[in-house]
């Protein structure tokens, strides 16, 4: 495995990818993260939400950051890791008044190099709002994916990248395959 490809440097080029939501300094538990797991599925939601999403389980498994610090330490951010399919997903909820609107990512930092985009486009993939875009660091390219979703005056985002042991081509394909996979549930 490329020292790139690892999983640690790749959890960084994620970090450094991830921007949005800045933590709160005084939290309830009422607006931390709530994740239950099933048989077949994470279900992750916050309790005065009435948005939950259901992931299916595949070959997700739960996983800390890499860095505490910004989105990272927001009390309402997740982080899942299947390695054997090469997905990192992240996310986060807010109020639906946070929402600053589609955009492209701004472009990351990693060890002191910019992480320029390519191919991005805007796409609408079931009720979510979706920006594609590949990175590049060096001579490797990661395919990402950030999906928007804002109902029940909630904010979803969602960071998916795929590991670059795959052509950009096939991560995306796959990071489509797992946005689709995910439901949406509005609570009463």
């Amino acid at each position: 495995m490329s020292k790139i490809a690892q999983p640690g440097v790749l959890f960084a080029i994620v970090a450094a990818l991830q921007v949005g939501c800045a933590s709160t300094p005084t939290t309830r538990p009422q607006e931390s993260i709530a994740i239950a797991e099933l048989d077949q599925s994470f279900d992750i939601s916050v309790p005065v939400s009435k948005l939950a999403l259901r992931v299916p389980k595949a070959g997700f498994k739960r996983s800390a950051p890499a860095v505490v610090a910004g989105n990272t330490a927001n009390p309402r951010y997740f982080l899942f890791e299947d390695t054997a399919r090469g997905i990192i997903l992240s996310g986060w909820f807010e109020p639906a008044r946070r929402f600053p609107g589609v955009k492209e990512p701004p472009v990351g930092m990693l060890q002191g190099e910019p992480l320029p985009h390519r191919n991005v486009s805007f796409e609408k993939l079931g009720s979510w709002d979706v920006v594609l875009y590949d990175s590049s660091f060096r001579s490797v390219i990661t395919s990402n994916l950030q999906a928007h979703l804002v109902q029940a005056d909630t904010w979803i985002e969602l960071h998916l990248s795929g590991y670059p042991n795959r052509s950009p081509a096939e991560q995306r394909a796959l990071l489509i395959e797992t946005i689709r996979s995910i439901q949406i549930q509005e609570r009463q």
